[in-house]
């Protein structure tokens, strides 16, 4: 909640659908943008690989597959 009530008093009524869009047009900063999507669609890869691991287990031993060791 501070992120946001800071974020809107720096932006006010600038502020669109997407912060990051407005950063580029009201700040000039598209390193933060670039930097912020970065960091969100390594969050998903890891998020996704973590996600499925458990639904490889399962699979695995339906299928009788012995663990690696």
């Amino acid at each position: 909640m501070p992120i946001a009530a800071i974020g809107y008093f720096y932006l006010g009524n600038q502020l669109d659908d997407s912060i990051l869009q407005t950063i580029d047009r009201v700040g000039g900063h598209s390193w933060i943008s670039v930097t912020a999507q970065t960091l969100m669609t390594v969050h998903i890869i890891l998020t996704v690989i973590f996600m499925i691991n458990p639904v490889n287990q399962e699979a695995e031993k339906l299928m009788n597959i012995p663990p690696s060791e």
